[in-house]
């Protein structure tokens, strides 16, 4: 029996809060990257327990690791994964696109891998 996908998310939201709360003291960024890396993964574990073989869950993963990226690059102004609007010029770093999609493929291989697994158990028994 694993741990239920709230657990995931829970972690994912306290590393969430984290990330913002080191925001009011000056610590060197590379605590923001791990946190960071670690809210990612609790995530996508997270949805892939509580939506195992749904239709699109990669896309949607996709997206949402992206936003997620781009609103923690603006809240603790992460150069690296903002998206800076200006009046002049608009800046989109491409960094959350790739993580989105190498999410994407990773997720969308796991579900298969699932599905297989599922099917396999199905006929032995």
């Amino acid at each position: 029996m694993g741990l239920s996908y709230r657990f995931y998310f829970t972690c994912a939201f306290i590393a969430l809060v984290i990330i913002v709360l080191l925001q009011v003291f000056n610590l060197p960024s590379y605590i923001d990257y791990i946190l960071l890396i670690g809210y990612i993964l609790f995530g996508v574990v997270g949805y892939i327990n509580k939506f195992p073989s749904g239709v699109g869950s990669s896309v949607v993963m996709s997206l949402g690791t992206m936003v997620s990226l781009y609103l923690i690059g603006f809240i603790a102004k992460i150069d690296v994964i903002m998206f800076k609007i200006s009046p002049t010029n608009v800046e989109i770093s491409f960094l959350p696109i790739v993580i989105g999609v190498i999410i994407a493929f990773m997720s969308d291989g796991i579900i298969k891998y699932k599905s297989q697994q599922g099917a396999n158990n199905s006929t032995i028994d």
